[in-house]
């Protein structure tokens, strides 16, 4: 018996074993039936026998082998084929966290952001790393992010042809491939998403300046 408070989420598995991947609480329960990977429903039924939720899923929806079959948006009717998807996080769940392809609302355009800018990666403790976010117009795709000094020599390769979901933020720490620190200067962020069939759906450009002692 558990009272679930709006926001909340809890794990159902009838192996215990996922008590030591949630990172929210789990019931373990040893009557639960076995999936299939296609064909089985899942049903949610109130205190009177009532559906108050149903699933009814297919393999074609997605859910690569190792990764999980996750809903973009939970306010989307559940048998919805286009509302879910493969798990983009790199663990192949978000057992007991928002889905990794969760999107309120998909943007209208790419958004490709910095912050903050100037950064300075000296080790003082203050803005040594750079926030890079994007959002782009789709639930799903492969992304790439590379860094050019302004010769247009390539210093970092952040993201290669990464899955992602629609909003994604990580950190540059103004360091190259091979792990040295960049030289003060400008540097020009390329950012490139594509979709399944490897066909561009965005690209953008963004400068960040790279400070430090003089």
């Amino acid at each position: 018996p558990r009272q679930l408070l709006p926001g909340e989420f809890i794990v159902l598995a009838r192996d215990s074993s996922v008590i030591n991947i949630s990172d929210a609480g789990a019931a373990v329960l040893k009557k639960m039936p076995s999936l299939k990977n296609d064909g089985d429903a899942v049903v949610i039924l109130d205190g009177n026998g009532r559906i108050v939720d149903r699933v009814a899923y297919t393999a074609a929806w997605g859910g690569a082998r190792g990764r999980s079959l996750e809903r973009i948006n939970p306010r989307v009717d559940s048998n919805e084929a286009s509302n879910w998807s493969t798990c983009v996080n790199e663990k192949g769940h978000t057992c007991g966290a928002n889905n990794s392809v969760y999107i309120e609302r998909l943007p209208n355009a790419v958004s490709l952001d910095v912050q903050p800018n100037p950064f300075s990666p000296d080790g003082d403790g203050i803005d040594d790393f750079v926030a890079i976010s994007y959002s782009i117009p789709a639930t799903t795709a492969s992304v790439n992010i590379k860094i050019y000094d302004m010769q247009g020599r390539l210093v970092r390769f952040l993201l290669n042809n990464e899955a992602s979901g629609a909003q994604r933020t990580l950190f540059w720490n103004g360091r190259n491939d091979e792990g040295r620190r960049c030289r003060m200067g400008i540097y020009i962020l390329f950012f490139e998403a594509l979709d399944e069939t490897a066909v561009r759906i965005e690209r953008a450009k963004k400068t960040v300046v790279l400070a430090g002692r003089l």
